[in-house]
């Protein structure tokens, strides 16, 4: 089974350093911060349209991108579809 009607809703990623992720993410795409969560240490940054397009959450103090061994860099990211039951058919826990 494929999604037929997805759209991306939007994604979290794992970056080093929370400000200069921040400066490049809206120097080059255009986002703007539309919320921060000091608690989580995370920045969501938006076009306009939705809470969220890109969030960006720091990595803990002391961990690093290590392919295979660190941290991903994606966090995770979500998938608008029809119905929730879309979701189960394709990978059922």
């Amino acid at each position: 089974m494929k999604i037929q009607n997805g759209a991306l809703g939007h994604i979290v990623l794992n970056v080093a350093d929370l400000k200069k992720s921040e400066r490049f993410y809206h120097s080059i795409l255009g986002l703007k911060v539309s919320a921060r969560n000091f608690d989580t240490r995370m920045t969501f940054m938006s076009y306009g349209r939705e809470h969220h397009d890109i969030a960006l959450q720091a990595l803990p103090k002391g961990v690093r991108h290590v392919s295979g061994e660190g941290a991903s860099k994606v966090h995770h990211f979500c998938i608008y579809v029809d119905r929730n039951d879309i979701i189960d058919k394709l990978h059922p826990f």
